[in-house]
């Protein structure tokens, strides 16, 4: 502090008190030791003072002393003001000491740096406290000089702590006063001052650290030159005062790097330099100081440091310039410069952490009123600070933090880029508060400096959607508006932030700190909204078909092409995929909201044929004139087709049209497999399993009939029979929709079956079975869905699983089974032996929990796929004969039926139903034995019972009385008269025929009969 020479004695010296200090006592600037022995007084209130320097004094409790009584010791003497010389203020440093007659420590400087009353005794010089002089360590009587005023030159010599500034050559172009040209200052800087980039990239620090570091540095050189200096020269009495009896207005300094002072907070602060050789106007004398202007406020330097001199030393005295409200701080040590001459010439220095106030922008400069004279500062050696109201900031570190704080912590989510503007959403404290996403961030006030708004990308027009993107690593935001791509921001990775809107197909459209921003597509990942209809495919994805209840690889989307969405699934995207879904995984994925393909599928629609690929098959986009890969379907997928194209197949590929090469596909395959087996070899292991001729399983079929349904060579490709080598296990891909329409419409047409479409497409997809097998299997082991165990059951006889044994009861009677009015249901005749065919059919179905046509038909699928199959009875000619157990075991195996014309009757079955939709594709394989005849027919008078129902009457004369049923399916002889014709007759409209059945002549309506072959 600086303080009057005023010092007032007190009065009554008679009533000091002697002390001893017997604990430190800290105050203000300086501590006194325990054991120093001083005057203490004792006021009104019995409390006790001692005296300073000034009119000043410590208070002291008696906690802190204890009495001294004249008997017990040597009192040293205390001595009066009038005794001691005052020589007014002098710079001390931290740890100085000052001591007692006896060479011990009394008093200790414990700040940085402080302006104290300096007084004299005799030859000694030091501090006046407590009635004692207590002498600087230092200070020694014959090197001191007096002068005529009596004062002392602190001798202080600073260190220059940055390097001699070099001599410009750079000029300011002059205005009709100073400069002509508003542009920049031309760029000395570089040669004369360090930018804050600079410190910052060489310590690394934050601007904190930088502070904090460089003023411990100056401290520390400040307070080991004047020591350097007052060891060698001690504290020097000048000898000669220049000022003495001086009026002077201006003074020159003569001194390098003389320190400027302010004193506002009661201490002497170091605020600037002054340059040696340089003049300054004086505001006011002020004892040992010059007072001058500096900004809006006075420093101090030191006025023996300083020689007279007059205006016309200096040519930009301020005369016209105001300072602004507006105040700057440098951030490192910053020269201020004149430009009157037409060079940058250097004629003081704001200390790091300085403020003052503007004058005016310049440019690259700032011109500032720095000691009453107009100077120009480097707008990078210092940040502007803010006012109250302020509504833009910019940034002055690298890469800056914004928090989220909503957590209650401190949570990085970005960053800002240095030398960018931003808007302030509000004053927080220490922070400041912007727009981040959907909430708000906080950047530290320490990072920034008030800046103009000079944006052209402030947001007005776009709001936040509920569309979130989510960056992959730290991804910079860019400003466009000034046609070039400028970050000016940064997201942190994992960081959820909320999206504008899409920008074409590589940039997302932001709102960062209330700026319009762009976030690069590849960068990030963007969420999904409920209303999107679109995707993009991140990298090449598997698409996959689930019907079979297993994901099956079908198909692969492109990376960086767009698809059409069909609704959401869990953690899929349902997508079209030939003439059923397929599904892929979202996390493949980003939106897109404006489609960029030009292919969309338009009024194409598939038509009835299918092909197979025969490898992985790429599908083309041909839209630009060049072939586009944008998908490729799996190797054995069946596919519908569009329409021929020449060499290609013109295919919709998730509702986009594409092209396929037909040498890649086949539209029918059929395959041989060979059997280790004669066919002789194979026709008398059939014969072992009694083989019947007709559906109710009572007549023994003829070696030459079974012979003729064994040959795979007697059914060719093309013929109904040809189906019964058809592939089970491969889909027809119908639709529920179409089943119902062509086969089971009606009661009439299905019985119970009616309409049970979609339970066919369960079963088939369930257990990887042809539908339209499975729709002509049930119908015919049902009769068309009107057979007893088709239209269920209540009540049977329990049987022992898997025979038809009856299971007793304790009475040894039969168990009898009523379910009313539930019923239970069998579509496939499962279990439904031929002497028990109700009872066991029932149970076997009661045991699987059956109680409904739809639970039958799934249930029975199973039966079918694991029954048949599962162990390669996969087409309806081996479920019938069973090949591969034959040749493996010599043995006939696991046949579905006894009936030698089974396949057959199916095989025209399905080959009706096939004749009637409108799109499939086929697969077939036909066994092939060793020494197979090329064919081997049945004789010609060989006939099938084809009636619709269960089974037809055989009459005793053509409509005469009814004798018996011939169950459908069964396989008659029709008699023949000697020319090899059939015998029959005219009756009741109708023609008959004579057949022989179970050895009896009777006659038959010829309508209800099929000729074999």
């Amino acid at each position: 502090m600086i303080a009057s020479q005023d010092e007032k004695e007190d009065s009554n010296i008679d009533s000091l008190i002697p002390i001893k200090i017997t604990e430190t006592v800290d105050y203000q600037e300086i501590l006194l030791n325990e054991g120093t022995v001083l005057y203490a007084i004792q006021d009104e209130n019995k409390e006790y003072h001692i005296p300073l320097y000034d009119s000043l004094t410590i208070n002291i409790s008696e906690s802190q002393f204890e009495f001294i009584h004249n008997e017990e010791v040597d009192l040293p003497k205390n001595i009066s003001m009038d005794e001691v010389e005052f020589l007014g203020e002098n710079l001390y440093f931290a740890n100085d000491v000052f001591i007692n007659e006896d060479d011990e420590q009394a008093i200790i400087i414990n700040d940085a740096e402080v302006s104290l009353p300096t007084h004299k005794l005799g030859d000694e010089i030091g501090l006046y406290i407590g009635y004692r002089l207590f002498v600087y360590e230092n200070s020694e009587s014959d090197n001191k000089e007096s002068t005529e005023e009596g004062t002392i030159n602190d001798g202080i010599q600073e260190e220059d702590l940055n390097e001699s500034e070099k001599s410009e050559e750079n000029d300011i172009e002059e205005d009709s006063e100073v400069v002509t040209d508003q542009d920049d200052i031309q760029n000395s800087e570089e040669e004369t001052t360090e930018t804050v980039d600079s410190e910052e990239t060489d310590t690394g620090e934050s601007p904190a650290d930088v502070e904090e570091g460089n003023e411990k540095q100056k401290e520390e050189v400040a307070i080991a030159s004047f020591k350097a200096q007052a060891s060698s020269s001690k504290i020097q009495v000048q000898a000669a005062d220049p000022w003495a009896n001086s009026n002077a207005k201006y003074f020159e300094v003569v001194e390098d790097n003389l320190a400027v002072f302010d004193n506002r907070s009661g201490s002497l602060v170091k605020i600037g330099e002054l340059t040696r050789g340089q003049t300054y106007p004086i505001v006011s004398d002020y004892g040992n100081w010059h007072r001058i202007q500096i900004g809006t406020y006075y420093g101090y330097v030191w006025k023996n440091s300083t020689i007279p001199s007059q205006q016309s030393a200096i040519k930009n005295e301020n005369n016209s310039y105001t300072n602004q409200q507006r105040t700057v701080t440098a951030v490192t040590d910053v020269t201020v410069y004149d430009n009157s001459s037409g060079s940058l010439v250097g004629f003081g220095k704001l200390s790091q952490g300085t403020s003052i106030a503007l004058v005016s922008d310049y440019g690259n400069w700032w011109r500032v009123i720095f000691a009453d004279r107009v100077g120009y500062i480097s707008k990078s050696g210092v940040k502007t600070d803010f006012q109250k109201g302020d509504k833009f900031f910019k940034v002055t570190t690298s890469d800056a933090p914004v928090y989220d704080n909503r957590t209650g912590k401190l949570v990085q989510v970005g960053s800002l880029t240095k030398g960018q503007v931003y808007p302030i959403d509000k004053d927080y404290g220490n922070w400041w508060r912007i727009k981040f996403s959907n909430y708000y961030g906080y950047i530290h006030k320490n990072q920034t400096e008030y800046a103009d708004n000079n944006l052209k990308n402030i947001n007005t027009t776009y709001k936040n959607s509920s569309r979130t993107l989510t960056p992959l690593s730290n991804v910079p935001v860019y400003d466009n508006s000034s046609g070039k791509l400028v970050q000016f921001g940064t997201i942190q990775k994992g960081v959820k932030y909320h999206i504008a809107s899409d920008y074409g197909s590589n940039w997302w459209r932001i709102i960062y700190a209330d700026r319009i921003g762009y976030v690069a597509k590849s960068s990030v990942k963007a969420s999904f909204l409920s209303s999107d209809k679109y995707f993009v495919a991140n990298s090449d994805l598997p698409i996959f078909d689930n019907r079979t209840g297993e994901l099956i690889q079908v198909g692969e989307l492109v990376e960086g092409q767009e698809y059409a969405i069909v609704s959401s699934y869990g953690s899929w995207w349902r997508i079209n995929f030939s003439n059923h879904y397929g599904y892929v995984y979202k996390s493949g994925t980003d939106p897109v909201t404006n489609v960029s393909y030009k292919n969309s599928k338009g009024n194409f629609s598939n038509s009835s044929k299918l092909v197979k690929t025969a490898r992985n098959t790429t599908v083309y986009d041909n839209t630009s004139g060049k072939l586009v890969p944008f998908g490729e379907i799996s190797s054995d997928v069946v596919y519908p087709i569009v329409s021929s194209y020449g060499s290609w197949w013109r295919i919709l590929f998730n509702d986009r049209v594409g092209y396929i090469h037909k040498n890649d596909t086949q539209d029918t395959i059929i395959t041989r497999t060979t059997y280790n087996l004669s066919f002789n070899q194979a026709l008398n292991i059939q014969m072992t399993a009694n083989p019947k001729s007709d559906g109710a399983g009572n007549k023994k079929a003829s070696k030459e009939q079974v012979s003729s349904y064994l040959n795979p060579a007697n059914f060719v490709h093309g013929s109904a029979s040809f189906y019964q080598f058809l592939l089970l296990d491969q889909f027809t891909y119908t639709k529920a929709t179409e089943l119902n329409s062509k086969f089971l419409r009606t009661n009439t047409q299905a019985g119970s079956l009616q309409g049970q479409g979609a339970a066919f497409i369960e079963a088939a997809n369930r257990y990887g079975i042809n539908e339209v097998y499975l729709v002509a299997h049930t119908l015919h082991e049902t009769g068309n869905g009107k057979s007893t165990l088709a239209s269920g059951v209540s009540r049977w006889t329990q049987m022992v699983p898997g025979t038809c044994k009856p299971v007793k009861d304790k009475n040894g009677k039969n168990v009898i089974i009523d379910i009313s009015p539930r019923k239970v249901y069998n579509m496939y005749g499962i279990q439904a032996f031929d002497d028990c065919p109700t009872n066991a059919g029932a149970q076997y179905a009661y045991d699987n929990g059956w109680f409904t046509p739809s639970a039958a038909i799934v249930g029975g699928a199973y039966f079918i796929k694991n029954g048949y199959i599962e162990r390669g009875q996969n087409t309806l000619y081996k479920m019938r004969w069973d090949p591969e157990s034959a040749a493996r075991t010599g043995r006939y195996g696991k046949q579905y039926a006894t009936h030698i014309a089974w396949a057959d009757i199916q095989a025209r079955s399905i080959a009706r139903m096939y004749n009637q939709l409108t799109g499939f594709f086929l697969q077939y394989d036909v066994p092939q034995y060793s020494d197979q005849p090329s064919t081997s027919q049945p004789s010609t008078n060989l006939y099938r019972v084809s009636t619709s129902s269960s089974g037809l009457n055989a009459r005793s004369t053509p409509g005469g009385n009814r004798v018996l049923s011939i169950p459908k399916d069964t396989l008659v002889s029709v008699a023949l008269n000697s020319n090899g014709g059939v015998v029959s007759q005219q009756a009741n409209g109708l023609t008959w025929y004579q057949i022989n059945y179970n050895g009896q002549q009777l006659w038959v309506a010829s309508n209800y009969l099929t000729k074999v072959n």
